[in-house]
């Protein structure tokens, strides 16, 4: 939108008497409040809130003037790196001399702490914008991102701001790509002219949501509500405690929270064991507890049946489900098969949380809350899980450039024994080995010790397979054969036994024990018909495996990568 068009707008716009959008700033709003008028105007031609500003060069006043006058009315706070400390100002940073690292990050923290008090104080919307990461260098001859330990400390203490605005109940959006000094030197506003539109556009949807809003978020548990994995490093392994490494997950958690309190339904889907999953919500410390969640599931079966049960559920569509996970498999296999459903993917850095947590607020933003939306997620019964239902095929791997690479000397690779004695779910016997009894297994006729790589056009996920073996004349007795639940999915687990059939004559044979965990590699063996009998003996014909094999390779575009260097 053209200034002068978002001028006429402002002037012919009818307003409101009762609904109003505040905006609190530190520097001169200029064009951004023409524009929040503007944006209002469009979207509400009949009675277009008003736009009201707050805190011209007094943020903290700016804050508290807001808590105290606007009642339910939705407010965005649009930071600046001046609001972290003066030091990061272009203009004021000459005359304050040398800033150490960790004056910012006190600094910042003071910022974080006035930011949620403000957010927890008002009953209305509280929309809270970041400065934008880059900078003009060509303008400003030592920008932020040029001063070393103190741009970082900068950076972590707008990180920082924002987690507790998120935590608080703040929806979170960023200002744009750039600033414009020329702007800020002569009139005090920093941001470009068509970067205010965008961030006028950007509020107002926010503030008012354009799009239907969505009913449910079910949500992984692994690696997406908190850090770690439960099957492999057990309760005391994982974390979303706020700190370290369970930060974000922390946050995330509040921000769920938060969207249950407005309404918004919550399950969890997870390939895990009910028994290790559950316990977990009581031993450890999250915002998030057990009873939060109005329906889940715990098992190995495709995730898409899980997600349309959980919609039944509720009573809802699958396309008002969004869901969370930290497996691109996961997602992709969710994706071909519910279309309708929005299904996003768990961040791997600060920036790209943030950009999770400002899709959410768009997809299950509310202006207006009815009584009854906030008292649906209380009221929802919790049924026992629906009984299973058949796994889908692999053709949603197609996709994602599949390579296996097959190592066919790893007894002497230390991660072989490590991952052998750190997998429990897909396990076939759970057995432990020391270093000697690793050692005695190497020596036996005919051993063999094969790992397997795995990498996709997301990463290399490194070796992920072990397969512990021996060669006889009547076939191959595998003593171990484990696969890290990182690599589940991606049909590793009948790529390899294709690689040892190919390898050796005669059936593959082992010895299945339950472990009361390990129930994925159970599922695997009677995938091929290989049913266990009663003391855990099981074979499996060469023919049967090159089959499944081969059916893997040609739904999931698998490249598998041989020891000579070839492929096929």
């Amino acid at each position: 939108m053209l200034l002068r068009e978002a001028v006429a707008l402002c002037r012919s716009a009818k307003l409101s008497p009762t609904r109003r959008l505040a905006l609190v700033c530190s520097f001169e709003p200029l064009h951004l409040k023409t524009y929040l008028q503007a944006r209002c105007a469009a979207r509400f031609p009949e009675a277009a809130p008003e736009c009201v500003s707050f805190g011209f060069d007094q943020l903290a006043r700016g804050l508290e003037s807001t808590g105290a006058e606007l009642g339910a009315a939705p407010a965005a706070l649009v930071l600046s790196w001046d609001d972290i400390h003066p030091a990061l100002s272009w203009r004021g940073r000459a005359a304050l001399g040398p800033v150490g690292a960790e004056e910012i990050a006190a600094r910042g923290r003071d910022l974080a702490g006035r930011i949620a008090a403000w957010v927890r104080s008002r009953p209305g919307v509280s929309v809270v914008v970041l400065p934008p990461r880059s900078w003009l260098p060509a303008l400003d001859p030592v920008p932020p991102s040029g001063l070393g330990p103190l741009g970082a400390a900068a950076g972590a203490a707008a990180w920082e701001a924002a987690a507790a605005a998120v935590a608080a109940g703040a929806r979170l959006l960023e200002s744009g790509s750039g600033l414009n000094y020329r702007d800020l030197l002569l009139a005090g506003h920093p941001i470009p002219t068509d970067q205010d539109d965008a961030l006028a556009a950007l509020v107002v949807d926010a503030v008012f949501p354009p799009l239907p809003r969505r009913k449910a978020l079910v949500v992984d548990l692994d690696g997406t509500l908190w850090h770690g994995t439960i099957g492999e490093d057990g309760p005391e392994g994982v974390s979303a405690r706020d700190e370290g490494a369970g930060h974000a997950f922390f946050v995330f958690q509040r921000l769920l929270l938060r969207l249950r309190r407005e309404g918004v339904l919550l399950a969890f889907c997870s390939k895990n064991n009910p028994g290790d999953v559950l316990p977990v919500f009581d031993a450890l410390d999250m915002p998030l507890k057990l009873s939060d969640f109005a329906a889940r599931r715990c098992d190995w079966d495709p995730k898409s049946g899980h997600l349309r049960a959980i919609a039944a559920e509720l009573n809802i569509g699958t396309d008002s489900l969004v869901f969370v996970d930290d497996n691109e498999v996961e997602l992709a296999e969710v994706r071909a098969a519910l279309p309708e459903t929005a299904a996003l993917a768990v961040p791997r850095d600060g920036p790209g949380w943030l950009a999770l947590f400002e899709r959410l607020q768009a997809l299950f933003g509310a202006w207006r809350l009815a009584d009854e939306d906030r008292l649906r997620a209380d009221s929802v019964a919790r049924p026992a899980p629906p009984a299973a239902e058949g796994s889908s095929g692999a053709g949603h791997l197609k996709d994602l450039g599949l390579r296996l690479t097959v190592n066919r000397e790893a007894f002497a690779d230390l991660r072989s024994l490590e991952l052998v004695n750190k997998t429990n779910q897909f396990n076939l016997n759970g057995r432990r080995l020391a270093e000697d009894e690793w050692l005695a297994l190497a020596a036996e006729d005919g051993a063999f010790c094969w790992s397997a790589k795995v990498s996709d056009r997301f990463g290399d996920f490194g070796t992920v397979c072990v397969v512990v073996g021996a060669a006889r004349p009547d076939g191959t007795e595998l003593r171990q054969f484990v696969l890290s639940c990182r690599a589940f999915g991606r049909c590793v687990e009948a790529l390899v036994l294709g690689e040892l059939a190919q390898a050796f004559p005669g059936p593959l044979r082992g010895a299945f024990f339950d472990t009361g965990k390990n129930e994925p590699a159970r599922r695997f063996l009677e995938s091929l018909g290989c049913r266990p009998a009663p003391d855990g003996r099981w074979s499996l014909e060469r023919e049967t495996a090159l089959a499944a094999a081969a059916q893997a390779a040609r739904e999931s575009g698998a490249v598998v990568q041989t020891p000579a260097g070839g492929a096929r």
